[in-house]
């Protein structure tokens, strides 16, 4: 969960980011690098529950009280769901915006890996503006039947 990506430090005494400026941040799981430390975990609005399957508490409660104030607010658990479905149903619910093109929604891996993203229709005329990004692939459902969709594991050529 890294800060200077989502736009949240959390940290008593500290400012927030101004930008970005997310308004929801969801976490569908943790990366096998974390060994179960969910520290920062606290810094995302919903997670589906099965999350909790793969916290290690001694581990992320250790790390958080290291951290000092820095780990007051990172190591609560954000708002828990049944499942993805769910996760993604509340953000965009909770986001403030009430027809479903105009949600701006952005997925990425995780933090550490952000040189991919898949972004909702509503957030496609920035990427193209933006010379630093190209379009690669094609359209591709966020949920599937069994949760998240796949990660594209190689992006088509770009157009």
């Amino acid at each position: 969960m890294e800060t200077n990506v989502l736009g949240r430090c959390w940290v008593p005494g500290v400012p927030e980011f101004v930008s970005p400026d997310i308004t929801v941040v969801t976490v569908h799981g943790l990366t096998p690098a974390s060994h179960g430390n969910a520290a920062g975990l606290g810094l995302a609005d919903l997670a589906p529950l099965r999350i909790l399957d793969s916290i290690d508490l001694r581990a992320t409660y250790l790390n958080s009280v290291t951290s000092g104030t820095g780990g007051l607010r990172r190591a609560r658990l954000p708002m828990l769901l049944e499942d993805d479905a769910a996760v993604v149903r509340a953000a965009v619910a909770m986001c403030g915006r009430r027809e479903g093109a105009q949600v701006r929604l952005a997925r990425i891996e995780d933090t550490l890996s952000l040189d991919q993203l898949m972004v909702t229709p509503a957030l496609l005329p920035e990427v193209e503006r933006d010379p630093q990004l190209t379009v690669a692939g094609d359209p591709a459902p966020l949920v599937g039947a069994d949760g998240l969709s796949p990660w594209p594991q190689a992006a088509g050529p770009a157009r």
